[in-house]
Formats: C-alpha cells, sequence, structure tokens
C-alpha cells in the first residue's frame, strides 16, 4: 500500500496482482476512521487469511498495462521469470487517498510498506503553484493543507531536494493562502474539512463548506519560480 498512484507495465512473464478490499460497506466519517478500516482490512488470520475483505486477482501478463490508485491494499505473486517495467505519479484528483496514505504512514509506519519518496514535498509545492483554478472539486482542498502543514507529513530526514528548493515551498504556502482565502476558508477550517468530513467518499461532494468569493483568486507574482 503507498500513497501515490501507480503504474505497471509488463515486458515478458506474468504476475498475480491481488487487490485487496474491505468486504463490510462501511463509511467512516474521519481520516483516523477510515485508517482503522484499511488496518483491519489487511490483518492477517493464524492461517495467513485475510478474513474481513474481498480479494480480485489480476492476471498480469505481457503488454498488459495496469494503473493503481494511492492507498490500495495489494499483494504480488510471481509465477514465472518476468520482467515488468512501472512508476509512481501524483494526481490531483487522488490527492484526498494521497493525504489518507499520508496519515497511515506516519502512525502505522512500522507495520505496512511504505518508501520515503524523496523530494515529495517539492512535487506537492509544484502541483499547488500550477493549481490556479482547479477548484471544481474540493477534495483539491488536501493540497494546500498537505503544504501548509508540512511537518506531520515528511519524516524526520529531509532530502537534499527539498533543502535546495525550499523556495518553491514558500511560494506555495503563499499561494496556498491565496486560494484559501478566494474560498472565504481559514487554514483550521480547511485542516477540519480535510481530517473530519467524508469527503472523500462517493456522494461526499456535497460536503458543506462556505461559499467562495465571487472574485477571481488573487495569487502571488509567479516571478522566476516557474
Amino acid at each position: 500500500m503507498d500513497r501515490v498512484c501507480m503504474y505497471v507495465v509488463g515486458n515478458d512473464g506474468a504476475k498475480m496482482w491481488a487487490v485487496i478490499r474491505p468486504k463490510r460497506d462501511v463509511c467512516p466519517k474521519s481520516l483516523e476512521g477510515l485508517s482503522e478500516v484499511l488496518d483491519t482490512t489487511a490483518t492477517l488470520s493464524s492461517e495467513g487469511l485475510f478474513l474481513d475483505a474481498d480479494i480480485a486477482m489480476v492476471c498480469l501478463e505481457r503488454g498488459d498495462t495496469m494503473f493503481q490508485p494511492p492507498v490500495t491494499l495489494h499483494c504480488v505473486y510471481t509465477p514465472a521469470a518476468s520482467v515488468f517495467s512501472g512508476g509512481y505519479f501524483y494526481n490531483y484528483k487522488m490527492m484526498h487517498l494521497t493525504r489518507v496514505g499520508l496519515h497511515m504512514y506516519f502512525t502505522k509506519d512500522d507495520e505496512l510498506t511504505n518508501n520515503e519518496r524523496p523530494g515529495f514535498h517539492h512535487t506537492l509545492s509544484r502541483m499547488l503553484i500550477a493549481l490556479w483554478y482547479r477548484t471544481e472539486s474540493r477534495k483539491l482542498l488536501t493540497l494546500p493543507v498537505n503544504t501548509l502543514k508540512p511537518n506531520c507529513c515528511r519524516s524526520n530526514t529531509t532530502s537534499s531536494v527539498e533543502e535546495e528548493e525550499s523556495a518553491d515551498l514558500a511560494f506555495a504556502h503563499s499561494t496556498a493562502r491565496s486560494l484559501l482565502k478566494w474560498l472565504n476558508m481559514t487554514v483550521q477550517q480547511a485542516r477540519e474539512f480535510v481530517d473530519k468530513s467524508p469527503y472523500y467518499l462517493p456522494g461526499s461532494e456535497q460536503a458543506k463548506i462556505p461559499p467562495q468569493s465571487t472574485k477571481d483568486p488573487v495569487f502571488p507574482d509567479m516571478g522566476d519560480t516557474m
């Protein structure tokens, strides 16, 4: 399980990809609640079985390409000598799941497979700077919240990329605050909306937040940042 989107391409051979989902129709109403559901789903019995989950098997062969969203519980079995390629990427519309992955990464890091991504916070900062008018989905509020609250979303070790690009982070902070001002929201309101609302569940885009300003957002001067 990881906090980024992933793609896998079959070059040769085959892989059995098991996607694991909660068995019950649960609707947690907070970030902590969702983390608990996923944690329970990933628990194995003494016989090594997933007791509270449904499992879908995907057979990936040569020429197949699979995309996987963040925070997807999965197991992989390679039945024969294989060559697969792939990578990771971030997606604006999946940012709410990235937020969940961040929460679980720093609360259950000793139990889950999560690799530290160098330059992660720098990447989010660049995505926020490029955000501009992409406010059609309230899920995007997770982007300024993640950027404005860096210490809860990063390890104790700061990568050299983040140290070198601190100017981008400062500019992203300014952009985030301008965006929240346009939405008539304080930083605290945005954090509460992201952490406590079930907006990341189906139909929850109707969650109540203050009406946005009638004027276009005024963002800081880009200068030589981009």
